[in-house]
């Protein structure tokens, strides 16, 4: 394997995180949610109790942080900044978790023989779930199969379901 295709190959494995990590974001019909925050977070007093002024505090707060300009608006280029930002924080913990679990080295990077060695560990790979009939290829049916199972594994993991959002 040539190293342009081994660099290609991380690229894609990091690049599925995180888009396998950006959709369990979203929550029924792809609308982005909310963070969520600890009772701690939101209960600002320490007093065991959140009330409706604290949950307001708290709102103020997070827009102050994204209207960098202080002007009491935020602009298209103020919420591009703080979602990129938030992007940006996500992979970094995505990388440092998969180096964590698989840089058996030690080295602090993941090599193409440790990226191999995590795929073989994930139910015998990609390659395995998706070759039903187990003949050593896989046929367009198969690849689509495996989606379907994909997809309904996240619909299940997300918490939204089987059912189809009803039309608007």
């Amino acid at each position: 394997m040539t190293y342009a295709l081994r660099i290609t190959s991380l690229s894609l494995a990091i690049m599925a995180g995180l888009v396998t990590e950006a959709s369990a974001e979203k929550g029924h019909g792809g609308k982005m949610q909310p963070m969520r925050q600890s009772f701690e977070e939101l209960d600002t007093n320490g007093d065991g109790q959140i009330t409706a002024a604290e949950m307001q505090v708290r709102r103020a707060e997070r827009f102050a942080a994204v209207d960098l300009d202080g002007d009491g608006t935020l602009s298209a280029e103020e919420l591009v900044s703080h979602w990129r930002e938030r992007k940006a924080e996500r992979a970094e913990k995505f990388a440092a978790r998969m180096i964590e679990r698989y840089d058996t080295d030690g080295d602090g990077a993941l090599s193409a023989k440790e990226m191999q060695q995590r795929a073989g560990q994930k139910k015998g790979g990609i390659f395995k779930r998706a070759d039903g009939n187990g003949d050593g290829v896989i046929t367009a049916r198969e690849f689509a199969e495996m989606e379907a199972r994909r997809a309904e594994h996240h619909r299940k993991s997300s918490g939204q379901g089987t059912e189809e959002p009803a039309e608007q």
